[in-house]
């Protein structure tokens, strides 16, 4: 059933519509986005009907496809919003807040359509303003390097590197662009370690890549007995032991470093 309402299409023909073609993108999405998408859309789609892309208006829903690229007046998406033809959208009262098209919207509506309807789908940039997490966060992601010595997880914001060895916490990552010494600005949902220990981290539509930095280890002055192989770190006091050929242990301070300690080999104590 058709309902024409003449006074609204005389308002169409007055308001003309933009010079060149209607850019979907642009043009039509924020008025679909503003009226229209939160009842049809990928995840909620009334009717069976998404009105996210043309290829998907194409498609249609319980009623067949809601355009007909070339052909506005025979496009439910057009004869529905102008109110040419019930069921009338968007409905009365609906708790959405969704309004109904003004005469320029309306215009610009017919105008792409009769166009071809074109366009795809439409992207926004990731947000780039992020309220801090503060307090105690969940950990979402967590990633075991390929030796088993590390494990790289996210809390929260923040990405921390766990030896599994020494069971402490040994380093974290920080994004120097970023304010509060954190890797994302959002929750860190994903991590993963390669052979190499680069470390890949995702947030909201965002990957970081993470490479060692190359550290230049520290150097003990005091050299080791030949074939020394047996070594001990002691998380608690901070100090490396290390046992000798000959059944001596030397205890090192690596904040230092220096040499402890020698203990005397079984042969000197015999």
């Amino acid at each position: 059933m058709k309902v024409v309402n003449l006074l609204l299409l005389a308002g169409l023909f007055v308001s003309g519509s933009s010079v060149g073609a209607v850019d979907f993108a642009t043009e039509i999405h924020p008025i679909l986005k503003q009226n229209c998408l939160a009842c049809h859309n990928s995840t909620k789609a009334k009717a069976d009907l998404n009105l996210e892309n043309p290829e998907m208006m194409l498609k249609g829903g319980e009623t067949g496809p809601s355009i007909v690229p070339g052909d506005a007046d025979a496009s439910l998406l057009y004869t529905t919003a102008a109110h040419i033809e019930e069921p009338t959208m968007p409905p009365k009262n609906n708790d959405s807040k969704a309004r109904n098209l003004n005469e320029k919207e309306l215009a610009l509506l017919k105008k792409w359509i009769d166009e071809g309807a074109k366009g795809g789908a439409v992207f926004t940039a990731a947000p780039k303003n992020w309220k801090p997490l503060t307090g105690q966060q969940p950990v979402y992601a967590v990633d075991v390097s390929p030796d088993s010595r590390f494990a790289v997880f996210g809390e929260g914001s923040q990405v921390f590197v766990y030896d599994l060895l020494m069971k402490e916490k040994v380093g974290s990552l920080i994004d120097p662009n970023l304010k509060g010494g954190v890797a994302h600005g959002d929750a860190v949902q994903s991590v993963a370690v390669n052979d190499d220990f680069e470390i890949a981290t995702g947030g909201f539509r965002i990957v970081k890549r993470w490479a060692r930095t190359g550290v230049s280890p520290k150097w003990f002055t005091d050299p080791l007995v030949a074939n020394s192989t047996v070594i001990e770190h002691a998380p608690a006091s901070k100090k490396i032991a290390v046992g000798a050929p000959d059944g001596s242990i030397r205890l090192f301070d690596p904040a230092k470093p220096c040499l402890l300690y020698t203990s005397p080999s079984p042969r000197d104590r015999g």
